[in-house]
């Protein structure tokens, strides 16, 4: 509102999702180089906030304004999705160079082999269909990230989900953004840029339940209480 024109500068595997979307702003490439272009100011994206003075509710994006492609969603309903059981998509990890705090241990996945009725996706990248298979006995998981090549595709995939499990990582914030229901689950000494948690609210996407560890790396009773939810129907 208060820019003439606005230039956004992405990671390369976001930026056709970016793209697909209408916001009025020219998004470009992250590799594009500053002085090819016409503008007054840059700044990080994660300092926009506090340069616009925003408080709690004006940071509160709500969600649902990232929308996937629709050909490619429906491609992978066909493909995955295609059941009456209830779709339920797992994210266990972030990246692999990423802050390790946030991931699931090996030893705890396995817990969440006592979601009963569903069909359960895998949407973390790295993720072999062994250690899948070692982890859930009863349940078998289709492992849909690793037809991942961008986050076209993981829209399009979260799109045919009915709710996401997910640890913090890039996982939940997507889903947060297209409005998805997610069941959050985070570590005792999560990130600082979680302003707020509580059992309602995440600060940020209205649709995203956080679940925080009472203690660190105690993730056995933060998992019971989403399986539970989950088992309950009760999102």
């Amino acid at each position: 509102k208060v820019a003439k024109h606005v230039i956004f500068l992405v990671h390369d595997n976001i930026l056709d999702l970016l793209k697909d979307n209408e916001y009025g702003i020219e998004v470009l490439s992250k590799d594009t180089k500053l002085e090819s272009l016409n503008f007054d100011y840059h700044i990080p994206s994660m300092s926009v906030c506090s340069a616009l003075k925003l408080n709690k509710e004006g940071m509160n994006v709500k969600g649902g304004y990232i929308k996937a492609n629709k050909k490619l969603t429906e491609k992978y309903k066909q493909k995955f999705f295609n059941t009456d059981k209830l779709k339920v998509g797992i994210a266990i990890k972030g990246n692999i160079v990423g802050n390790q705090k946030r991931d699931i241990p090996d030893d705890k996945v396995k817990i969440l082999d006592k979601i009963k009725d569903a069909q359960l996706y895998c949407f973390t990248t790295d993720i072999k269909d062994d250690y899948l298979k070692k982890a859930f006995k009863k349940n078998k998981v289709i492992n849909v990230a690793k037809k991942f090549s961008n986050f076209s595709d993981t829209a399009a995939a979260i799109e045919n989900v009915d709710i996401i499990i997910s640890t913090d990582n890039c996982i939940l914030n997507l889903a947060g953004a297209m409005g998805k229901k997610v069941l959050g689950l985070f570590n005792y000494d999560y990130n600082l840029r979680w302003y707020e948690l509580n059992e309602n609210s995440c600060g940020y996407f209205d649709s995203v339940k956080p679940f925080v560890n009472d203690e660190y790396d105690r993730w056995e009773i933060t998992l019971n209480k989403v399986i539970d939810i989950i088992n309950k129907k009760e999102f």
